[in-house]
């Protein structure tokens, strides 16, 4: 029995990462996360 947890993350800012990431989590499943930025007042 395979117990293997695969967890995607990315940053993309433009959106070339986040395609890449899309095909890999298309491939090979799990679970996927995007990092994004946070602007404060």
């Amino acid at each position: 029995m395979d117990n293997k947890k695969i967890l995607i993350v990315y940053f993309s800012w433009g959106r070339n990462t986040k395609f890449i990431a899309e095909k890999i989590h298309a491939k090979i499943g799990g679970d996927i996360f995007r990092i994004g930025t946070v602007i404060s007042l």
